[in-house]
C-alpha cells in the first residue's frame, strides 16, 4: 500500500531553505501528503516524492504555518498549510 492509499491526500505548498532548496532546484513546491500523519511519515513521504532530499533525512526540521514540528506528535494538514524544509544551519 503506497503512502497516499493510507489516508485520504491534501494538497500544500512545501518552502525549501538552504541545502534543501539547493537540492531541490527551486524554492517551493506543492506536494500531496495524507491528511493525518506522523512527523517520521510526512518527512519518509517528503523523501518519496523528492528523493534528492535524501541526504538531509536524518537531520532535516519541519515547520507546519511557521511552527516547528513536535517529532511526537501527529501531524494533521489541511490544504492550506505551507510546509518548511530546514536542513541543519550552520554558521559562525
Amino acid at each position: 500500500m503506497s503512502l497516499q492509499e493510507q489516508e485520504p491526500s491534501v494538497e500544500v505548498t512545501v518552502l525549501f531553505f538552504a541545502k534543501a532548496r539547493d537540492l531541490v532546484g527551486k524554492t517551493h513546491e506543492t506536494l500531496a501528503f495524507p491528511r493525518r500523519l506522523s512527523y517520521s511519515t510526512l518527512v519518509k513521504a517528503l523523501i518519496y516524492q523528492l528523493p534528492c532530499l535524501e541526504v538531509l533525512q536524518q537531520s532535516v526540521v519541519i515547520a507546519i504555518n511557521e511552527e516547528y514540528v513536535d517529532e511526537r506528535e501527529p501531524v494533521q494538514l489541511k490544504a492550506e498549510d505551507v510546509i518548511a524544509v530546514i536542513p541543519p544551519i550552520s554558521g559562525g
